[in-house]
């Protein structure tokens, strides 16, 4: 799959580090679900205070750090909503995924390390299960004489190519290292 549009770009202005308010807006509010998701999460309680409407306002209140993080999640999130046969293989995998790096996140701050950096991995250190249950959807879709299977048999396929397959979309997407 495609690295996540408006992550690449907010990446991209963010990296320049040449980049105002405005611009970073703009590239959230071209997409009606990421902007309804950055207010959310502005007004969230974990943000408090008073409640805001304004698009600049819940980017400001958020922080660009976590605006990356979000539009990550974000992006992948929606990989994985994507309707197909194993549609709840997709979501178990998923939800360890958020679960992984809310901990991450958490442990970080707990460790003084960087918080941004621990969520991002906690949220791909699994990715290539998301590919490769993508890539079993493809096969599984394209064979109208494929025989329906118990989950934990596709389980077993997932467990083991995902790391291979998550290593070569780092490697595709140009992810840092870390």
């Amino acid at each position: 799959p495609p690295y996540p549009a408006a992550a690449e770009q907010i990446s991209r202005l963010i990296g320049s580090q040449n980049y105002g308010m405005k611009e970073l807006t703009q590239i959230i509010g071209a997409d009606q679900y990421l902007a309804a998701s950055v207010l959310r999460r502005a007004n969230s309680a974990a943000y408090g205070g008073a409640v805001i409407s304004s698009l600049e306002q819940a980017v400001t209140r958020i922080g660009t750090r976590e605006l990356v993080n979000l539009v990550m999640a974000l992006g992948l999130g929606q990989m994985v909503a994507s309707a197909g046969p194993l549609l709840q293989i997709k979501h178990l995998v998923w939800r360890h995924a958020i679960i992984s790096a809310e901990i991450c996140r958490r442990l970080a701050g707990l460790r003084n390390l960087p918080v941004d950096e621990a969520f991002v991995a906690g949220l791909l250190h699994d990715f290539g299960k998301v590919i490769a249950i993508g890539c079993i959807e493809e096969i599984i879709e394209g064979d109208p004489n494929a025989a329906p299977r118990p989950v934990h048999d596709w389980m077993k396929v997932v467990e083991r190519y995902h790391l291979e397959l998550g290593l070569v979309m780092v490697e595709k997407w140009k992810l840092p290292a870390m």
